[in-house]
């Protein structure tokens, strides 16, 4: 089933994020759910905050692995050189910008079957690692801007909040009447 994502500035990204337990009942289901929706946005990462689940938990799809589930992940070691990438995010249709990240990390985090796994990622694949870590720490892509890239966005992202401008795929922005 595909889910809907939640909007850039909804109450769902300041809420704290969970430690996931093999006790979560609905957890597969949400894991396939999450796995369909990457693939009808053609997305290439997805965290579960992102579909208004606050769990530590994402997806990404990688090279040759295809989607991979990260639960419970933690950087051991980050390494390398910066790294420019072009990043996106479905909460914020329509926007890309150029972050500047190491360009490798270490992580240790479990499978989706809640084996302990420690994997070395490099390149674009480190970019979207650090990008679902950030925001399943609160932090989204245009915290990582130059204060006046950001003024510069700032009508574009009222403008997201408020459903001004709504993307092709479910999308929920929260009632600012509140």
């Amino acid at each position: 089933m595909k889910l809907p994502i939640y909007a850039y500035g909804h109450s769902i990204y300041r809420q704290e994020i969970k430690q996931v337990s093999q006790d979560i009942e609905d957890l597969p289901q949400l894991i396939r759910n999450m796995k369909e929706t990457m693939w009808l946005l053609k997305c290439n990462a997805l965290a579960a905050i992102h579909v208004g689940v606050p769990y530590q938990l994402f997806l990404i799809d990688m090279p040759q692995k295809g989607k991979s589930v990260f639960i419970n992940s933690e950087v051991i070691k980050k390494t390398g050189y910066l790294n420019s990438l072009m990043e996106t995010d479905v909460s914020i249709p329509n926007v890309s910008v150029g972050i500047d990240r190491l360009s490798n990390v270490q992580l240790k985090f479990q499978t989706e079957e809640f084996a302990q796994n420690e994997g070395y990622f490099a390149g674009k694949t480190a970019s979207l690692i650090f990008q679902m870590m950030d925001l399943c720490k609160g932090k989204n892509m245009i915290q990582h801007l130059h204060p006046f890239r950001q003024k510069s966005l700032k009508k574009y992202l009222y403008e997201i909040r408020t459903g001004q401008h709504l993307p092709s795929y479910d999308f929920i922005i929260e009632d600012m009447r509140q």
